[in-house]
């Protein structure tokens, strides 16, 4: 077609590490609160991919759920990343974060096993269920 103008799509490598430039240059032409809005399209597109996959009948159909979600996961993990440029939040603060809720799932985590423990130790002790 004359006059059109087409592009080739991903002629540059990049990762979440050396995307800093790019996702700048994206804020400016595409607006940060623009990106901000793209973050909750690209969460609800990765619901949406889990609950069909939820629902999905058939290995090939599975598998292409997974896919979906793997997709989806992907486009949440880069909007993520454009979040923390945006709110000026560094990596050690989000892993400071991470790791006191990981912490703390343990500390739940724990709790669960020894109150089960205690409850089979008794069981056996006095029988039948307590």
């Amino acid at each position: 077609m004359k006059g059109v103008l087409f592009m080739e799509k991903g002629t540059k490598k990049y990762s979440l590490y050396s995307s800093k430039k790019l996702f700048e240059e994206v804020f400016e032409n595409f607006g940060v609160e623009g990106q901000k809005y793209l973050f909750l399209e690209k969460v609800g597109v990765l619901l949406k991919s889990i609950s069909q996959y939820e629902r999905a009948t058939g290995t090939q159909n599975m598998n292409l759920r997974r896919n979906a979600i793997a997709s989806s996961i992907a486009d949440v993990t880069i909007m993520l990343s454009q979040l923390k440029l945006i709110y000026n939040i560094d990596d050690k603060t989000v892993n400071s974060y991470i790791e006191c809720t990981l912490n703390s799932i343990d500390y739940e985590l724990q709790q669960k096993l020894y109150n089960r423990d205690v409850k089979n130790t008794l069981t056996k002790i006095y029988g039948g269920v307590i």
